[in-house]
């Protein structure tokens, strides 16, 4: 994104590019890594909903990607952001997990916006090995046998996870 902010001298680049500025950008002119963050939200949405961060041929209430969205998980409409083109619909639990994680990114405050490493361990959170190695250790049942795996049963503290966790891990 910082990147980015050099090459806007094309007016149309600039109007496409400011609907992904988060609003802390767009106050003070600082990029930072929330800003990152809360464009990928942006992404995110739009991938879920099929929908453009702005567009000016929906009612007033549904202009703003950002606003609707929050209006319709506010009002329990979850199921209905999803793209009905999306040939293989979200589980609810899958579809819960990633709406949370956009809401994170998109947090005014740009403090308590994840960081990168933390949303991609949110939104893998129930794929293996994670939740078959704690079944394992509970039914005290030999875990897999991998070395990544192994190590995080003996540090369990990786299983939260800040992300240099998550990097560390998937370097091995």
């Amino acid at each position: 994104m910082a990147f980015l902010s050099l090459l806007c001298t094309d007016t149309h680049f600039i109007t496409i590019f400011s609907r992904y500025v988060s609003p802390d950008y767009a106050s003070t002119g600082m990029l930072n890594e929330g800003s990152d963050v809360y464009s990928f939200g942006i992404l995110l949405m739009e991938m879920i909903t099929g929908r453009s961060p702005i567009d000016y041929s929906r009612p007033a209430g549904e202009m703003n990607l950002v606003d609707w969205f929050k209006g319709m998980v506010a009002s329990r409409r979850a199921e209905e952001l999803v793209d009905p083109l999306i040939e293989v619909q979200p589980t609810p639990r899958a579809l819960k997990r990633t709406l949370l994680v956009c809401l994170r990114c998109i947090d005014l405050d740009s403090c308590k916006r994840p960081k990168m490493g933390q949303i991609v361990h949110m939104l893998e959170a129930d794929d293996f090995p994670y939740r078959t190695e704690l079944r394992a250790v509970r039914e005290n049942d030999p875990p897999p046998s991998t070395d990544v795996i192994s190590d995080k049963i003996r540090h369990p503290t990786k299983l939260a996870g800040s992300g240099a966790d998550v990097e560390r891990s998937r370097r091995r």
